[in-house]
């Protein structure tokens, strides 16, 4: 399960994101959670999130999975 929210703070936005990895059996194994601040571009809500942000965000994001998947196999 996943969960974006945007919100602008000044001449910025903050991206907060949250992932759930669950098993099967519907229990939580592991939370991935941040946030990302960056310069807004012109527009309001989602439009003024670069695609860059995005970027990062997942790079993030797969690098907190990996991280966990490889301490889970230790």
């Amino acid at each position: 399960n996943g969960y974006f929210s945007e919100f602008p703070e000044g001449s910025e936005t903050t991206v907060i994101y949250l992932w759930v990895v669950i098993a099967a059996n519907g229990n939580r194994l592991t939370r991935i959670q941040g946030q990302e601040r960056a310069p807004r571009v012109a527009g309001e809500g989602w439009a003024s999130v670069e695609p860059a942000v995005m970027d990062r965000i997942a790079d993030q994001t797969i690098d907190a999975y990996a991280s966990w998947l490889l301490a889970r196999a230790s």
